[in-house]
């Protein structure tokens, strides 16, 4: 739920307001808000749907609608009285997706303003040398975009569009897949003190997005939601303090309502199912139906052939292998571990005190391992960037089922450089 005397940036009404209730969206500190309750929302509804009844005229309910800041919808859910006993709206939140990462987001905004202040502290810098340093060997988990992929954000056309639009131009998994690298960018390379406030601002949002990640993965806490207004009202501190108020939006007020546990990103991918099943569909007279069907089938072909634990892509035997393990091997580059998708090259974690890298995927005693090179940690110059190094030659075996890919990664003479923040989980053997 959303508060109930919010105002745009900058309102005269705030400025003259003798009372000092309203607050408008720039406003960082969460001891002013005033949530809506539900017996509020309820009323303001019932207050819109009499005048509507009495036949009161446009005028007349647009301005209760301003002032009750709610739009009347006839076939709206509010005018269910049982569905308001059974999902009453202060069960509703903010998920992370769409404030943090999708169009508009908050690390969209902040980007944009970061990428601002890095061109006017650096001489003759462009998002295309950005997109050049991402190019430069930086590698992504599978099941993200590759780092090619994710470079376009940064590209000529883009950054047109960033500046024509004031925000970053990015999907959200391309946000999801830049930002660790950025992050790294202004903690190793970019080190200058005249973006010092700038950084810290963004190193701040940073956290809160790991945190949702740590969350979705079962890395973070259990009581991480409850530290979400704490976590954001730090960041908007830091923001203001670095940029001012003009870059605030309806979103950066929107965070302060968020639940981390709210993972949107299975929602979107079903839109794109639903999207191309109604290409396909050309009779408008049963559209609906007709969707339905292809969504069903196509739904259900999926849960049909999900597995949780199963090699990907093409296999093979491997003989050396199965004398190894007593057992028939069979190999590939891929594979899907408690749902987690890791592939040969990645550089995967457990617990955060264990890295190593994959070198191959295996199926053996009715279970998908990685053979992987143990690494270990030869620095840590902060507590998102971890240097890396390879042990020995050595082998082994690992139980993927509570591993974590990196965010990314790339090559730095003999080490490897992860960039991301080290999971906090408690400490277990996991090599069998």
């Amino acid at each position: 739920m959303s508060c109930k005397h919010v105002l745009l940036n900058e309102s005269d009404y705030v400025e003259h307001d003798r009372e000092d209730y309203f607050v408008d969206l720039t406003c960082t500190n969460p001891a002013k808000f005033d949530p809506q309750l539900d017996d509020d929302l309820f009323h303001a509804h019932d207050v819109l749907e009499e005048l509507a009844r009495r036949g009161e005229g446009v005028g007349v309910r647009k301005l209760a609608a301003q002032t009750l800041g709610l739009n009347y919808n006839p076939h709206g859910l509010l005018r269910d009285a049982d569905l308001r006993r059974i999902v009453p709206p202060s069960t509703n939140f903010r998920d992370p997706m769409h404030t943090l990462l999708a169009r508009g987001g908050v690390m969209l905004v902040e980007l944009f303003a970061l990428l601002n202040a890095i061109k006017a502290a650096v001489d003759h810098f462009s998002y295309e040398m950005l997109w050049a340093y991402v190019q430069s060997g930086w590698e992504l988990p599978f099941g993200k975009q590759k780092s090619s992929s994710v470079a376009t954000c940064l590209s000529p056309a883009r950054e047109r569009a960033a500046n024509k639009n004031e925000c970053f131009r990015a999907s959200a998994s391309e946000a999801l897949g830049v930002y660790p690298i950025v992050r790294y960018f202004v903690e190793a390379v970019v080190t200058i003190d005249a973006i010092h406030p700038q950084r810290r601002s963004f190193l701040a949002l940073c956290e809160i997005v790991d945190s949702a990640s740590n969350v979705k993965y079962h890395y973070g806490d259990a009581g991480a939601d409850d530290l979400v207004p704490t976590m954001v009202q730090r960041y908007l501190e830091l923001h203001v303090g670095a940029y001012g108020r003009q870059y605030l939006k309806q979103k950066h007020r929107y965070s302060f309502h968020m639940r981390l546990y709210l993972d949107c990103f299975v929602q979107e991918r079903k839109h794109i199912v639903a999207k191309a099943m109604s290409e396909r569909v050309s009779n408008t007279t049963v559209h609906e139906q007709s969707c339905s069907t292809f969504m069903l089938n196509a739904c259900y072909r999926q849960m049909d052939s999900l597995k949780l634990d199963t090699l990907m892509g093409q296999t093979t035997s491997n003989d050396m292998l199965s004398v190894v393990f007593g057992s028939p091997v069979t190999v590939a580059r891929r594979m899907r571990s408690n749902g987690l998708r890791i592939q040969t090259g990645d550089v995967i974690s457990t617990t955060g005190v264990f890295f190593f890298r994959v070198h191959a995927c295996v199926a053996v005693d009715s279970g998908c391992k990685a053979i992987v090179h143990r690494l270990d940690v030869v620095a840590q110059p902060s507590h998102t960037i971890t240097r890396l190094r390879l042990v020995d030659d050595t082998m082994y075996k690992l139980d993927t089922t509570d591993a974590r890919v990196a965010q990314a990664w790339h090559k730095s003479g003999n080490d490897i450089v992860v960039a991301g923040p080290r999971c906090k989980k408690s400490v277990q053997r996991f090599i069998r």
